[in-house]
Formats: structure tokens, sequence, C-alpha cells
């Protein structure tokens, strides 16, 4: 019995197919039209326009969002994120929204005792969800600086572009 499927087994291995791989090639007719139209026109494609004023729409937002932050903007802040916004901070969970607006309008008007800007900004959109990678620089008040590496998830809704999840982590520089 076990030789009977042992032998059924090997004629069942050899008449499955052998599986190669071979590098891909791209040919020029491969190439999408609105690559092609790209090359000849020497323009973006609409699609790409399309997706740049995108791109321009979300960085405009998160430098709002930064400004926000910096001048204790809270009508701001409630504004450009949904309220079911989600922060992550180096140390694990944020505060709600309900808790950032609360604290900013408690001590505005107020301005924190820090500055703050955004750099080297990275943009992606997924159709009505982007994903936007940047590094928030701090200087305090006395000339201190502090970086944090960030990435806010946005969402498209009614047209509007809204944070709904905002994750900080520390600079590898300004790790103790």
């Amino acid at each position: 019995m076990t030789k009977a499927i042992s032998l059924i087994a090997a004629v069942a291995l050899l008449s499955v197919p052998r599986i190669t791989s071979s590098p891909a090639t791209i040919s020029p007719e491969s190439t999408s039209l609105s690559m092609r139209f790209q090359e000849k026109s020497g323009e973006p494609s609409p699609q790409n326009r399309a997706a740049s004023a995108e791109e321009e729409q979300i960085k405009i937002l998160v430098k709002r969002f930064v400004q926000a932050e910096s001048e204790n903007d809270a009508d701001t802040l409630e504004k450009i994120t949904t309220d079911d916004w989600v922060i992550m901070n180096p140390n694990g969970p944020g505060p709600s929204k309900l808790k950032v607006i609360a604290n900013i309008r408690k001590d505005a008007p107020a301005r924190p005792h820090y500055s703050v800007k955004s750099e080297r900004e990275s943009v992606y959109v997924f159709g009505n969800t982007a994903v936007v990678t940047y590094t928030k620089v701090y200087l305090s008040s006395q000339g201190q600086g502090n970086n944090e590496n960030h990435t806010d998830v946005l969402t498209k809704r009614d047209g509007n572009w809204k944070i709904c999840f905002s994750q900080a982590s520390l600079s590898p520089q300004t790790k103790p």
C-alpha cells in the first residue's frame, strides 16, 4: 500500500509542469498612455497634474496644522482634523482630539514657549487617502532644538482633506 501511494505521488509530481522564472522586460509598447503623453508633450499628464494639485493642497494643510500648533489655534486644528483623529506620540497613545482642543483653548491666547515648522514633506496619495511624512522642527525660546519624524494619514471627505491619524517619533539625532 505504501509503495502504491509513493508511486502515485511520484507520477503526480512528474506530471506537474516545471515553473521557471525569467526577468521581466518592458517594451516601448507597454508604456502607459500617460507616460507616452508626458514624453511627447513634455508636460505632465492630466492625471499627474491632478495628483500634484492634490499633493500641494495636502502640503498646505500640513503647514496650517503645524502653524496652528505653533500659534495655539484650536479653531484651525478643529477644522482640519477628523472628529476621530488618533494621535500616537513617541511614548504611546496621545490625547483625544477633544482633550487637545480643550487644552489649547485653556492656554489661549498665550502662545507656546517654542516655535515649530515642518521640513522635508513627502506626500503619497491613494485615491481619497493620503500619507504625509515630514520632520517637525521645534525651537524653544531658549534656542534649544528638537526634531520629530511625523507621519499623518489624511482622508478626503466632502471634497476636503482632513487629518485622521498622526504619529510622532523622535529623530535619531534627538534620542537620548
